[in-house]
């Protein structure tokens, strides 16, 4: 699967208001965006700058598609992994501690760690691994498994890890899978009574293994280490904005103008309504309606059993011709400034099923005015893959005032003559509200999510 660059969904109120007023004075003690793209090291963006430094032959650079520039992929086996000598400054025992990892597994269940510190005793490992369809603790008198069928193969998720204040247990460590804390679904041996107390070990932080070198089969990338347990809302922001540590967070940073995933969303004819909207300075857009661009035939949007949560028109790219979706986009007060569309897209066969060979698509995005016409495009050329997340990024930021009103076109084109029917499963806008607003679902139903509203489906596609 190829993911660009980034994916980031504002969840609710409470969750944004908190990319603002976080602990922003949490102690960064690593932080190895792995942007590197070459070469054997990967930089550490914290104060404490302790590189982190290739160990092994295997793997490779993954420089497009992941959540934050470039990532790494590890090839699993053993062997392969970075290496930091943090030192002292490793929280150990029962001590506060958040760790943060964006994760794309080959495999649904390995015992292949993607991050980790500690020794073999019991209570003393601090390693996480993805098995059992989900995220596990091994601690090294068990494990514990967090969101069982939640993280499945070819896909990038968001996995934070916290310790609280007052922790004595390895049932009192708290996991996250994309801003969403994840319940308990299983343990082994001592599982969450053992005593929480995490050995220094050697010093040695590691990306990609543990300390008994089983390296993970897959890609990881934007690593982030603290010394203090992070707030839900805090862990909601770092997801919503991949590459930035808290530290960055305090600086002026883009956020979702509207987003959705369409979950929930019903369909009649090429018209998809009940679309749940989150939107920040502007309107709730409304349904949405597929329009074919020239002739060819076109059969509305697919209604299956894949193509539920999609916005999926039934006509093949490649083969009979664009479609395309108008969104509008109703200033709400003070100017709104597009920076990125990011598309969440999955092809489908002429069935509705999701296709399986790979295939190729052209997105563009535009922004026309009422009164100024079309302001601004950008076009992503021949997005291969079976689904992904395209990040089409305007040549300059583009300013839309309230004066007049908008609308942002999404165009899918086949690249080639091969044929797919090309579908959205979300889409989100992200710049600036010129003002600060805090971003609103669209319904009183979702009014009552909170922090745990929206967030990005990040499920298994077919291969």
């Amino acid at each position: 699967m190829q993911l660009s660059a980034r994916i980031s969904i504002v969840v609710a109120c409470a969750a944004v208001m908190s990319m603002f007023t976080s602990t922003l004075d949490a102690a960064l003690i690593g932080h190895w965006r792995l942007d590197e793209g070459t070469g054997t090291s990967a930089a550490d963006a914290s104060s404490l700058g302790n590189t982190a430094n290739k160990v092994g032959g295997g793997g490779s650079w993954v420089t497009s598609g992941a959540p934050a520039g470039n990532a790494y992929d590890f090839p699993g086996g053993g062997g392969n992994y970075f290496v930091a000598n943090v030192g002292a400054a490793l929280p150990i025992g029962a001590a506060e501690r958040t760790m943060i990892a964006w994760i794309n597994p080959d495999q649904a269940s390995q015992d292949r760690k993607f991050v980790g510190y500690g020794t073999s005793g019991a209570g003393n490992a601090f390693n996480f691994t993805v098995e059992g369809s989900g995220i596990r603790f091994r601690h090294g008198g068990g494990n514990v498994t967090y969101g069982g069928g939640d993280v499945t193969p070819n896909d990038w998720y968001h996995i934070a890890m916290r310790v609280n204040s007052g922790a004595s247990l390895t049932g009192d460590v708290d996991v996250f899978i994309n801003g969403v804390q994840a319940a308990v679904t299983g343990t082994a041996s001592g599982g969450t009574g053992i005593t929480l107390d995490t050995a220094l070990g050697a010093g040695e932080f590691r990306i990609g293994s543990n300390f008994q070198n089983n390296s993970f089969d897959g890609s990881v990338d934007d690593v982030q280490l603290y010394d203090t347990a992070l707030s839900d809302g805090d862990i909601v922001a770092l997801f919503n904005n991949p590459g930035f540590s808290l530290n960055d967070l305090s600086g002026n940073v883009p956020v979702t103008i509207l987003s959705t995933d369409f979950t929930g969303r019903t369909v009649a004819g090429a018209t998809a309504s009940t679309i749940a909207w989150v939107v920040n300075g502007v309107a709730d857009p409304g349904d949405l309606t597929a329009v074919p661009v020239g002739g060819g035939t076109f059969g509305g949007l697919f209604d299956s059993a894949n193509a539920q949560g999609h916005f999926a028109p039934d006509r093949n790219t490649g083969n009979e011709g664009p479609w395309s979706v108008d969104i509008p986009v109703l200033v709400e007060g003070s100017d709104v400034i597009v920076q990125d569309v990011v598309l969440d897209w999955q092809h489908f066969n002429n069935s509705g099923v999701f296709q399986g060979p790979s295939r190729s698509v052209d997105w563009t995005a535009a922004l026309i005015g009422s009164l100024s016409g079309q302001v601004a495009t950008i076009t992503n050329l021949n997005v291969s893959g079976t689904s992904g997340i395209e990040t089409l990024t305007f040549a300059a930021p583009v300013t839309l005032s309230g004066s007049e009103t908008w609308t942002l076109q999404i165009l899918a084109e086949g690249s080639n003559g091969t044929g797919n029917n090309t579908g959205l499963d979300g889409i989100n806008v992200i710049g600036f509200v010129t003002e600060a607003a805090v971003p609103e679902p669209a319904t009183a139903t979702l009014a009552l999510i909170g922090i745990a509203g929206l967030a990005m489906r990040r499920r298994r596609r077919a291969a």
